[in-house]
């Protein structure tokens, strides 16, 4: 049985805590660039939503977010407009991420 990417068992699993936000990025390959919300946070990866349905390719990418910095990361997961981005490098993240949840817009997750 697979465990529900919302329950408790994956949440278990998580090396770093998660901090929800609403940051208007871009997802950027090779010269592809998409919009995207990132959703939630953490050292080791980010959880976005992209602005217009399609699939994100395997492979390299890179995060482009004013608060966040450029970010070299890679597609873990992807369901519908959501997707679950693992960083290159732990991210330290800067205060400016921790406050991001107050900007959340609504309907943006």
């Amino acid at each position: 049985m697979t465990a529900d990417p919302g329950s408790s068992a994956r949440a278990e699993r998580r090396r770093n805590r998660r901090r929800q936000t609403s940051l208007l990025a871009t997802v950027n390959y090779a010269r592809v660039l998409l919009p995207c919300f990132v959703v939630d946070v953490s050292r080791g990866g980010a959880r976005i939503k992209l602005l217009e349905a399609g699939a994100l390719p395997r492979g390299p990418a890179v995060l482009e977010c004013a608060r966040l910095g450029t970010l070299a990361a890679e597609l873990v997961w992807q369901k519908g407009l959501f997707a679950g981005l693992q960083f290159a490098e732990t991210l330290p993240l800067p205060e400016t991420a921790r406050q991001g949840a107050a900007e959340a817009p609504a309907g943006a997750d």
